[in-house]
């Protein structure tokens, strides 16, 4: 992602911009408008309990303005997730959190 972008992106945008990218249906069903949701990703997931590359990990959870993970990475493999926020990408491991809530595959 380019430095100039960087304000455009939230987690949620990112793993969009990404599965777009791969050139993948957007599972959030805005048609890669540039919007991200949190809450429509984990609704429209289907929920797996040992992540394939490419699927989505969420984390936290918030009930305003509505019920809804506030976070959202996309595992790469080998334990790891690209994970983007309040810093610049990056990939740790996929529990470096201890607010997870589970994994939705879109594949």
């Amino acid at each position: 992602f380019h430095s100039e972008n960087r304000d455009r992106f939230v987690c949620s945008s990112t793993v969009i911009t990404m599965y777009r990218a791969a050139s993948i249906t957007d599972p959030s069903g805005n048609n890669y408008s540039g919007y991200g949701d949190t809450g429509a990703l984990w609704n429209r997931g289907v929920r797996v309990h040992t992540p394939q590359v490419g699927d989505l990990g969420f984390y936290g959870w918030q009930t305003f303005p509505y019920p809804r993970p506030i976070h959202v990475v996309m595992y790469i493999g080998n334990g790891r997730v690209v994970s983007f926020g309040s810093t610049p990408p990056w990939s740790p491991p996929w529990n470096y959190r201890s607010d997870f809530l589970g994994w939705r595959t879109y594949l």
